[in-house]
Formats: C-alpha cells, structure tokens, sequence
C-alpha cells in the first residue's frame, strides 16, 4: 500500500457558511476578526475545486508517489519549505506580515 500526505491551500467551498463562531474575549476580539475575515476572504477567493480534483486524479494515475504533495497558490505552498528554513520568530513575523496581522 503507498499512501501521501496531500497538503491543501485554500479551497473555494461553502465551509465559511457552517462555521461555528465561538465568543471572543474583548482584548482578542479585534485580531480575532480581522483573522476570521481573511480566512473567509482566503476561502473564498481559493482554489476551485475542480482543480483539486483533477490534480488527485493526476496522482492517482502515478506508479509511485512522494511522501508529500502540496497544492495550492503559491504564496500558500511558499510557506511550508520556508517554515522549515527560516528562523521561527522571523518566520512568524513574516506570515503577521502577509497577512496583515498586527
């Protein structure tokens, strides 16, 4: 049996519909929307699923396989192999940055 790990970025889906907001402390709050309102805007401007779909069947028809495949755009594939090159503090001010969290 030959498995993978297929890591996704964001995809255009009704997720954001059914999500459940949970009550947020007042000193959190203004992150914690800012955040929710990308998430949602990430969502919605996401991959197709179509083309997730045909990138699997694309997978599928492979003799052999990697451990890990990454799809999605690329400032969201960028982030995996420069979490594991880059300094953690820096690399977590770099994403506050791209994603314009304080």
């Amino acid at each position: 049996i030959e498995v993978c790990s297929l890591h996704l970025g964001d995809i255009k889906t009704n997720i954001a519909e059914n999500r459940l907001k949970t009550k947020v402390s007042e000193a959190y709050k203004t992150v914690f929307e800012k955040v929710y309102t990308q998430m949602n805007g990430h969502v919605k401007d996401g991959t197709e699923p179509i083309e997730v779909a045909e990138y699997v069947g694309k997978l599928l028809s492979k003799n052999h396989w990697k451990a890990h495949y990454y799809f999605g755009k690329f400032g969201q594939k960028i982030g995996v192999p420069l979490k594991w090159i880059l300094p953690q503090n820096f690399y977590e001010k770099l994403m506050r940055n791209y994603n314009k969290i304080d």
